[in-house]
């Protein structure tokens, strides 16, 4: 008896890799299904996976997805980039697969200028600028990290700048003069990093200089690369590549 025993939880130990694999197989299966689903839909009529209807363009092209792991969990998401719009309907939005409940979850929605970086941390560029740096490389942009917990990207902080050469006063605020004392290293630019009400930099400070903005940011990016994002086009072919990968 103590052999048989003996016998069959070694059977059973030997098993468990297989069936391991197997529901890796099966939940990786469903993912997929789940993506070409939300796919289709936005495809026929619009539809988002929280039910919203996104606008379309008369004749208008360009929109891409990509299944692609962004969050750093291991698993690939659904990005969906839509720019066939007028710019206030354009949106690009991430979608996960929570295999607790087999339902997509929409975890991050914004204007479709994104970089994703690895470490489940995002960089969203604003649609427009009405700040006070309007020329030269910077634009504004927020800062988001996934929480797997939560299963959502949190936002870490948004980005906007005053330039000097562009506004040597600030017409929002009584034509305030710019503070050259805040410029320590002289070149014209300085920063605010704020979420919601609160200064993220230096407490009830809103503006820092240059090195203060940019170690925030390394802080939060802590040397994560740009991920290559595989865009394919999001449209029937699309959709069948889609569901051939499955």
């Amino acid at each position: 008896m103590r052999f048989m025993r003996t016998f069959f939880v070694s059977l059973a130990l030997l098993s468990l890799p297989a069936l391991c694999v197997a529901a890796l197989a099966g939940e990786h299966e469903a993912r997929m299904d789940s993506y070409a689903a939300v796919l289709e839909n936005f495809l026929r009529d619009g539809t988002l996976p929280n039910g919203d209807k996104a606008e379309f363009l008369e004749g208008a092209k360009g929109d891409v997805f990509a299944v692609v792991d962004v969050t750093g969990d291991g698993a690939p998401e659904l990005i969906i980039r839509h720019t066939a719009a007028g710019m206030p309907g354009q949106i690009e939005f991430v979608t996960t697969y929570d295999p607790d409940g087999d339902a997509v979850v929409l975890i991050f929605r914004d204007f479709p200028a994104v970089t994703y970086y690895s470490g489940g941390v995002l960089r969203a560029d604003s649609a427009r600028n009405h700040g006070l740096a309007i020329d030269g490389d910077f634009w504004p942009h927020a800062i988001y990290r996934y929480n797997p917990e939560a299963k959502e990207y949190e936002e870490c902080g948004f980005v906007k700048a005053w330039n000097k050469a562009d506004f040597p006063t600030n017409p929002y605020e009584g034509d305030k003069p710019f503070p050259d004392a805040i410029d320590e290293d002289g070149d014209g630019m300085i920063y605010s990093v704020t979420l919601g009400e609160e200064c993220l930099v230096v407490l009830d400070t809103e503006y820092v200089d240059g090195p203060a903005y940019r170690a925030w940011e390394d802080g939060l990016l802590g040397g994560a690369e740009a991920i290559d994002v595989p865009w394919l086009p999001a449209d029937e072919d699309g959709l069948e590549q889609l569901k051939q990968g499955n």
